[in-house]
């Protein structure tokens, strides 16, 4: 029988490490290997927010990308909420221009709304939440504290949310306040209004259990075995 030479037996060497190493290096892939990330609901920032106490607007960017999606104006005796960018609220189905309605708990914002309800299709420009104290759309009084829904877009798509409302009509025409609201992260997903999500924080990588790592070890020592065996 032929004597091995370096080269041969560098190459069997070589060959023996490469089913070893072979069988962690996929084993390694597979624990690194991200999850997909879900959908997740996010607090906006910067609540509560209203109009000014004086003439002026006070811009709302519901997550914070730079991008105004509403704004909160104080116009004389008059208090706003307006659409600005891509920004819609929820309104009563039966109104033709402004206006925004009152949501209860559990009621999903999302493209397909519930019966009464709908997203008007351009942006509504001067619409008046209150007047010299005065509440001017329909379904809300002086000194309610409610829900209304909204979507906003930004460059991943549409996105929606729900917020609550509290008017309280002042005479410096301020009018009302946003308390607090949330969205879903991800586009085109519809939110339960009331839906706080959860405080929960997503692994950031996937767990391979033990048993499967320790089967693609052996998986490589068997394979390296029958080869010297042959």
């Amino acid at each position: 029988m032929a004597k091995p030479t370096a080269t041969s037996l560098n190459h069997s060497l070589g060959a023996k490490l490469s089913l070893v190493t072979g069988a962690g290096a996929v084993a390694a892939a597979m624990v690194v290997a991200p999850t997909v990330a879900s959908a997740a609901i996010i607090a906006s920032t910067g609540l509560p927010l209203g109009p000014p106490g004086t003439d002026g607007e006070n811009n709302w960017d519901v997550d914070g990308d730079g991008t105004p999606d509403f704004e909160l104006r104080n116009s004389s005796t008059e208090a706003m909420f307006n659409d600005l960018n891509g920004g819609r609220l929820v309104v009563p189905g039966g109104v033709s221009s402004g206006g925004v309605a009152r949501l209860a708990s559990g009621i999903t914002v999302g493209a397909t709304l519930a019966t009464g309800y709908k997203f008007h299709a351009g942006a509504q420009n001067n619409n008046t939440i209150t007047s010299s104290s005065a509440v001017e759309v329909a379904g809300w009084n002086i000194g309610d504290v409610g829900f209304f829904g909204f979507k906003f877009t930004n460059v991943s798509g549409t996105h929606y949310g729900w917020g609550e409302l509290d008017i309280f009509g002042d005479t410096d025409a301020s009018g009302f306040s946003i308390l607090r609201a949330y969205y879903e992260n991800e586009a085109d997903v519809a939110i339960v209004v009331g839906d706080e999500g959860s405080t929960a924080t997503p692994e950031p990588a996937s767990t391979i259990p033990a048993i499967v790592l320790l089967a693609a070890g052996a998986a490589g020592v068997r394979a390296w075995r029958r080869r010297k065996a042959a």
